[in-house]
């Protein structure tokens, strides 16, 4: 059991730290599924609590950005609903993004998460 409470210390004290959220699309913000309409136009489904996570986050003083791989349509649109404006698609080095984040917002690595599959 200590070890346990120990551990979840160690892990408060790194959360406390962060100051900018960087999120993946799909497989984080969505369920990992591709759906198609019939017109070829690509629909993913996101989940309302994510986005109250998200705006609990953000009204803490927690920077948000999107980072993704996919196509940028609907990404942007999901974006725009919850007020992130820092938003990168179809990228190939989500690396180099998070660094240009990084950068932008003067945060070092400790400031930073980043959720992606």
């Amino acid at each position: 059991m200590l070890f346990k409470e120990i551990k979840w210390i160690v892990i408060s004290k790194k959360l406390q730290k962060i100051k900018l959220l960087i999120l993946d699309v799909d497989g984080v913000l969505t369920n990992g599924y591709l759906v198609y309409d019939y017109q070829g136009n690509q629909l993913k489904r996101f989940s309302v609590k994510d986005g109250l996570g998200i705006r609990y986050l953000q009204s803490a003083g927690i920077k948000i950005g999107i980072v993704s791989g996919g196509k940028g349509d609907v990404i942007k649109y999901r974006a725009k609903d919850l007020n992130i404006n820092h938003i990168y698609c179809s990228v190939k080095n989500k690396k180099e993004k998070v660094e240009l984040l990084q950068k932008k917002f003067n945060f070092n690595k400790e400031q930073t998460l980043y959720i992606g599959d």
